[in-house]
């Protein structure tokens, strides 16, 4: 859609960024449970259908079950556009 090099499919060669979802669960947004660094939510107080039980940016898992696996440094890398 954006037209970002190496992003968007799973395919080899390209980079993995994905949120694992389980769409039988709902989530509860409150000002405790925001992992946003600005620690708000337009949604704040909405039940939301689907849980995040992990994300992975470029193939490497970042948060799982509510842990997060940074080892003092982010695994993003810039993003290049095809134009």
């Amino acid at each position: 859609l954006f037209c970002i090099d190496r992003r968007g499919f799973l395919k080899e060669g390209y980079f993995a960024d994905l949120a694992i979802i389980d769409v039988e669960k709902s989530f509860f947004v409150s000002r405790e449970n925001i992992l946003s660094h600005c620690k708000w939510s337009p949604l704040e107080g909405s039940s939301l259908n689907g849980k995040v039980l992990g994300t992975f940016i470029n193939g490497r898992k970042v948060f799982w079950n509510g842990n997060f696996f940074l080892e003092n440094h982010s695994p993003a890398k810039a993003l290049f556009f095809i134009r």
